[in-house]
């Protein structure tokens, strides 16, 4: 986890003051659908997982004025604190997941932290693209999305949308740097 820029400071500073709705919105939108993720491959029902996402944040809110950078990553606190509660769930319970199988070797054939870890850069690449995809040309994103994400080569691309191979690359930079910015600024808050 330490290749990856941290949960910038200044947006945990925003959630200590609960009505900053903007702020809370942010960490929502990035952290919700990664602990929900995790409580899913868990071992939890679609039900059990919302609901513990919700004490997550609930714990969050009650708990952000407490947490001390300097004694690690808000990202493996955070971690920390939604495995803490899908355990207490399953010890509620008084059962195993129902699968009966080691959830997290099943589920993380990696490193569970490194895990966590891809799942955010995920989640910041989805965020990003929710922002940046209404704000982009049609015809500009297909070209992105097919030539960047698809790893279509250029020849395909440019004949599936219209457009000169030439232009392929400078658009599918231009949108990947759009993105990027954007993910920056995300981190920067």
């Amino acid at each position: 986890m330490s290749d990856s820029p941290e949960t910038r400071l200044s947006l945990l500073l925003r959630l200590r003051d609960r009505t900053d709705g903007e702020a809370w919105s942010r960490f929502v939108d990035l952290y919700g659908p990664l602990v929900y993720g995790l409580a899913r491959r868990r071992g939890l029902g679609d039900a059990d997982a919302a609901d513990r996402m919700q004490e997550v944040l609930l714990a969050v809110s009650r708990g952000v004025e407490r947490f001390d950078p300097s004694r690690g990553p808000f990202r493996k606190w955070l971690h920390t604190v939604a495995m803490n509660k899908i355990r207490s769930f399953w010890k509620r319970q008084g059962r195993e997941p129902e699968t009966g199988a080691d959830l997290e070797a099943v589920a993380d054939t990696a490193d569970p932290d490194e895990r966590w870890e891809l799942e955010y850069r995920q989640r910041l690449f989805a965020a990003a693209v929710e922002r940046v995809r209404p704000e982009t040309d049609p015809t500009h994103w297909r070209v992105f999305w097919l030539a960047a994400v698809e790893a279509k080569p250029g020849a395909v691309v440019a004949a599936e949308c219209g457009v000169k191979v030439e232009q392929v690359y400078v658009i599918r930079q231009r949108v990947r740097q759009k993105i990027a910015a954007t993910i920056a600024e995300f981190e920067e808050e």
